[in-house]
Formats: structure tokens, sequence, C-alpha cells
């Protein structure tokens, strides 16, 4: 009973090393370990009719005679060993389903979970998860002890009689006796060298870390095929002993060496296991010898930088713009000239970013799972474009409107109101033409906490946005009919400052990691990242309105206008990092952003109105490219 629980014991934590060593294997998602407990249920009931069925004899002869004890209690010593076995095994897929499901983020999923969704019931009632492998082991392991036990006793309350020379059988000698070749022998196994590594006291460079890691993870393969030769070697004693009538002393010392051999090769790999993942999440490269030269390619993690270059093509929505009034039976319309909103802008994009790892970083515990490395760097992103939208052609034919041409309000103009054109047979508008030319410098600085994870990573930053935006709108028309032309010129410069935070979510898509960079947190291959920002920005325009009218001097006024607005950005992006150039990541990216600071110019043709500015929604889709390339 005692080497029941030391092997019970051991397969705890020994079997979920599938899953801590993920150099020997890949990580499960915990459906095969469905399949090997329901194998092993069915083990464990073939066993328990074996010994439910399990017949004894009412008496027996008193030893050394061949009808005495001596055989069932070896048949009944064979069974308890696969008993044993069976309990190890149930041990290891214990282990093996909560490592698969649980992982390191402390959650609480079981295997029926897994397959069904719902936690596991029992008898009707919902349970726990340690009453669901509790209520497992009783209703199967515990039950074949129990009848294991009453087939003991039962054998040792069995009466022995003094059958003496009776009951010996005697040979009848016919011919020659045949010749019985004695059972071969049995081949004791050749084990591999293993042993455990020390700990190390420290990693001068992430091959370094890489190259132990790797080494253990081999000495642990082989400690595993040696757990299963000591299997099998027991296994074939066991069968050998249960075949064998009368003294098995010999091959019952030799079975519990087997056993021990084992015990001893399943305690090294949790030891091995431990050592692993003490190694690889405590761990962190330092900087050797007094060097503090960053040498290009090295990772980040150790007060790294990065520079990344991105261009981007996308189309610009501008807001809608009021030009030209018609008028009605006394109804006044504003905005009836409709322009030309959107147009495909060039963007080109400046990123850069620097470890600080001096600065106080957020502990989230184990919110999202097991921290493997913390990041606080200060970043910057330089974004800027120029656009164009024009358009040219357009007209307005009027059948009973009057047609209004809006002022500025200049006060010392004779019409700041603007002009008014009421026959309908002379007013129709012809040559519309529209022109907006526009400039935009943003500077993002922020700074964010990066938390990698074992298979994914997050970012959260707080900052700060300086940004310019020029504008400068151009509309004129003619009207033939009065032989009249006209033109308006609003020419702003609107200056942001703002506040904002951001987000971003990094997860692999391939699950190949390059080993060089695994050890240190970071991700090879493709990966895709979603990320959200979100602002408040403060904004200032000033500029000019001016209007220009055939046959009337221009009248022109200065606007200004001060607001706080919002703003936001959502982005997608695909990456790629070589795993022989770790210093190079690719990306492929989408996004979309709308600012609330673009300046309209609006007049109402009232007698004692001026323009008026106000901000309103530009919206910006744009696909980049990136390079980003990290020392």
């Amino acid at each position: 009973m005692r080497r029941a629980v030391l092997l019970a014991s051991i397969a705890i934590a020994a079997t979920a090393s599938p899953v801590l060593f993920a150099p020997v294997a890949q990580a499960a998602d915990g459906r095969e370990w469905v399949d090997k407990r329901i194998k092993w249920q069915s083990d464990v009931a073939q066993l328990t009719l074996r010994i439910r069925d399990y017949r004894l004899s009412p008496r027996y002869c008193k030893p050394t005679h061949p009808k005495d004890k001596t055989f069932d209690e070896v048949s009944l010593n064979q069974l308890e060993e696969e008993l044993v076995m069976l309990g190890g095994e149930f041990e290891r897929i214990k282990a093996g389903t909560e490592a698969a499901t649980q992982g390191s983020s402390g959650g609480d999923l079981t295997e029926t979970r897994l397959m069904t969704g719902e936690y596991p019931t029992y008898r009707g009632f919902k349970t726990t998860q340690r009453e669901h492998w509790i209520n497992l082991k009783r209703d199967n392991i515990d039950e074949a002890r129990r009848l294991l036990s009453e087939k003991r006793a039962k054998l040792a309350k069995a009466p022995e009689d003094a059958c003496g020379d009776t009951g010996k059988k005697t040979a009848e000698i016919i011919g020659s006796p045949p010749v019985v070749p004695p059972p071969p022998p049995i081949a004791t196994p050749t084990f591999l060298p293993v042993s455990v590594s020390a700990r190390p006291p420290r990693f001068c460079s992430i091959d370094e870390k890489f190259a132990w890691l790797t080494a253990l993870s081999k000495q642990r393969e082989d400690m595993i095929e040696n757990e299963k030769r000591a299997y099998k070697w027991a296994q074939d004693i066991g069968k050998r002993e249960s075949a064998t009538r009368g003294d098995t002393a010999a091959l019952r010392a030799l079975r519990a060496g087997a056993i021990a051999q084992r015990e001893a090769y399943l305690a090294m790999q949790i030891q091995a296991a431990r050592l692993f993942n003490d190694v690889l999440d405590n761990m962190q490269v330092e900087k050797c010898g007094g060097d503090t030269t960053k040498e290009i390619g090295m990772l980040p993690g150790n007060n790294g930088a990065s520079v990344s270059v991105a261009a981007g093509v996308g189309e610009l929505t501008i807001p809608r713009k009021p030009y030209v009034a018609l008028e009605n039976a006394g109804n006044l319309r504003l905005g009836a000239a409709q322009v030309k909103r959107t147009e495909t802008v060039a963007a080109l994009l400046l990123g850069l970013s620097y470890d600080l790892d001096f600065l106080p970083k957020i502990d989230f515990g184990k919110t999202f799972g097991d921290t493997l490395s913390q990041r606080t760097k200060v970043t910057g992103e330089l974004v800027t474009y120029d656009a164009t939208v024009k358009a040219s052609g357009g007209s307005i034919t009027t059948t009973t409107e009057g047609v209004g041409i809006p002022g500025t309000g200049d006060p010392g103009h004779p019409s700041p109101a603007g002009y008014f054109l009421a026959n309908p047979a002379f007013n129709d508008v012809t040559d519309i033409a529209y022109r907006f030319e526009s400039r935009l410098d943003s500077l993002h600085l922020a700074i964010a906490q990066e938390q990698q994870y074992r298979c994914w990573s997050g970012t959260i930053a707080v900052g700060g946005r300086v940004a310019r935006l020029e504008t400068s709108d151009r509309f004129s028309g003619s009207i033939p009919g009065f032989a009249r032309d006209f033109e308006y010129e609003t020419d702003l410069e609107t200056a942001i400052w703002g506040l904002f935070v951001a987000t971003e979510a990094e997860l692999s898509l391939d699950g190949a990691w390059d080993n060089a960079l695994r050890y240190a947190g970071e991700f090879s291959g493709f990966r895709v990242a979603a990320g959200a920002r979100f602002g408040v920005d403060f904004v200032s325009a000033d500029g000019t309105d001016r209007l220009d009218f055939t046959g009337f001097a221009p009248q022109s006024i200065a606007v200004s206008k001060d607001d706080t607005t919002i703003n936001y950005r959502l982005s997608v992006d695909l990456k790629y990092t070589p795993p022989s150039v770790r210093a190079l990541t690719l990306s492929l990216g989408a996004a979309y952003g709308q600012d609330d600071i673009h300046p309209v110019a609006n007049r109402s043709g009232e007698t004692g109105d001026r323009t008026q500015i106000e901000f309103q929604d530009q919206d910006l889709f744009i696909g980049t490219i990136r390079s980003t390339f990290t020392f």
C-alpha cells in the first residue's frame, strides 16, 4: 500500500511534464487525456472482474505441499501490482488533464467541462473539480481494492490440512519423461545515463539560456525513456511470477527493484520539470563583464530600442461644407452646392521605442495568466500626410428659386451678408470648381507597459499628442445670367494638444516559436495584433475667410475657434519575424481613425452674422506596410 501511495504522489506532478516541456512535445488541449481516461476505466473494470471472479479453494494443504496457498498468494500479488500500476496511471491522467485544461492561468476547467462546457455531475449533483476526481477514483480503484482485500482475507482464513505424502502427485513413468526447456531469462534493460543539472547562477546571453534549457529537455527525454523501460521490466517480471508455481522470492525481489527503479526516474522527471520552469520563468539574461554596449540583433527585454518605418495608402473623408444658398417662398436652404469629400492619400509613419526598466510596473497578478516578462518603455510615432481634394464642372439649375451667395460678415463691407439673385431665369450657377488642400503632422508620445504571456502579449499605454493641421478651401462658380463670378477662399491653421490611452494585444497564429526567441518571451513566425486608441484633444483654429464677387470689393474676416474634441483609432496588423533574423519584424496593417479636428466655415447669410468655425470629423482609412528594426 505504501508503494501505491508513493507511485501516486510521484505521478501527480511528473505526468504533467509534456505540457511543461514544450521542446519535447507541444502543449495539449486536454482531449487526448479524456481518451486515456476512458481506456483507463476500461482497464480497471476488466481488472475488477478478474479479482471478483478469482476462485479460491475452500481448503489448502500446509506448506510446502503443491496444494498449499503459495500459488493463490502469488496470483493475488500480481493482481495487486496491476492495481498499483493503474493507480499510478490514474494520477498521471489526472495531472495531465488538469495541466492541459487549467494551464498556469488558475482556471478551473475539468475534462467534463472541456468536452461539454459544463461542470461534472455525480448522481445528479454538480461537483467541484476536486470532487470529480475523488468520485472517479472511488468508483473504480477503491472498488477493486475492496474486492482484493476481501480475497486476501478469505485466503488468510482458509483452513490448512496436513496432507502428507498422499497429496503429492506421483509421476507415472511411461517411457522417458518429456524434456521441458527452462523459460528464457528475463533480460535486464539498459538504461540511458541521465542527471539533473544544477541551477545556473546566471545567463549572459539568450543563446546561452536556450542551450541550457535544450540540454535539460534532452535529459528529460531520456528520463521518460528509462521510466518506460523500467515499467516494461516490472511487467515482464510480474507475468513470469504469475506463471510460476512454488517459491518466487527471487522474482519478487527482482520486481521490487524494477518498481523502485521506475519510481526513481519519475522523481527525476519531477525535479527536472520544476527546475526547467523555474529557470524559464524567473531567470533573466544579464549583462556580464561590465559590457553595456548593445549589439544589432539583440531582442527587446534588456533596455532595447526599436525603430520602425511605415508607408501607407488610404482614403481621407472630409466633412460636408456648405456653399451657395437657394431661396424658395421665403425659405433659405444653405449648402446647395455639393462638393467632393473623399480622396486617396499617401502617408509616412515613423516609430521609435526604448525600454526603461527603472520605471515602476503595474502588477496585474494572474488576471491574464502567468507573466513571463514585463517591459516598460517610452514610445513615439510621427504621422504626416498631404491631401488634395478637387473637382470641377459642377452646376446648379434653378426653376423657381433665388440664389444666395452668403457673405463673410465683414463689418467694413457694404454687403457683409452677401448677395442675393432673385430671378430664376438668370441665376443658374455653372463652372463650379472646388479645391481642398491640407497637411497634417502629428506626434504621439507615450509610456507603455508590455506583458509577455506564454502564447500572447498585451500592451497598455498612456501619453500625449501634439499636432498641426493646415487646411485651404477654394470654391468658385459663375452666374452667366448676371455676368457674375464668385470665389470663396478659407485658409486655417489648427493647433492640437491631446491626451490618449491605447492598448494592443498580440497573438501567435502558427504556434511556431523560434527557439532563440521563445525563452526571451518573444514570438517569431506569424502573429496578429489588434489595437485601439482613444483620446481627448484641445484644438484651436485661426485663419481668414474671404469672398470675391464680380463688381464688388472683396470681403474678408479673421476667424478663430477653440474647442475640446475626441478621437479614436482602431487597427489590426499581421506581423512576421523571420526566425533567422531576430532584429527584423515585417507587418501589414489596416487602421481606421476618426478625428474631430477638421475646421468647417459656416456662413448664415444673415445681417450681423459672421463666419463661424465648427470642428467636425475627418475619417482616415489606411493600409500600411511596416518594417521594425530592433537594436
